[in-house]
């Protein structure tokens, strides 16, 4: 499996499981919660994205050490300010938005896990 495949699954299979959640949040704990949820699923997922093409261009070398460690500086500064927004305007349920941004982890273990076992077996 390459990275862009590996990235395209994580993508896909955290989105998925970030929809179902957060619908499931906003019926138990309400539209605060459920967007929580979303946000925070929706903030890592793209979060994944611009980190795994930083990666692709970085192992290519195409790209200077310097170039990438502003990216990733401007990645996590509109993290939180995107963070920082959504809790300060109490758009967003500080819990909820934590366990959204934890799902797309887990996904990324899990797949590395499979992968592991796939390659194991081969």
């Amino acid at each position: 499996m390459t990275l862009s495949e590996l990235r395209l699954r994580v993508t896909a299979e955290s989105a998925v499981i970030v929809v179902v959640l957060a619908l499931v949040a906003a019926t138990l704990g309400g539209a605060r919660v459920g967007l929580g949820v979303l946000a925070g699923g929706a903030l890592a997922v793209g979060s994944f994205w611009r980190l795994a093409g930083d990666a692709v261009s970085a192992s290519s070398g195409t790209t200077a050490s310097g170039r990438w460690l502003i990216a990733s500086a401007l990645r996590f500064g509109g993290l939180a300010a995107v963070t920082g927004v959504l809790l300060v305007l109490d758009w967003a349920h500080p819990a909820a938005l934590v366990f959204g941004l934890t799902i797309l982890p887990f996904d990324l273990v899990a797949q590395g896990l499979r992968l592991g076992r796939v390659q194991g077996e081969g």
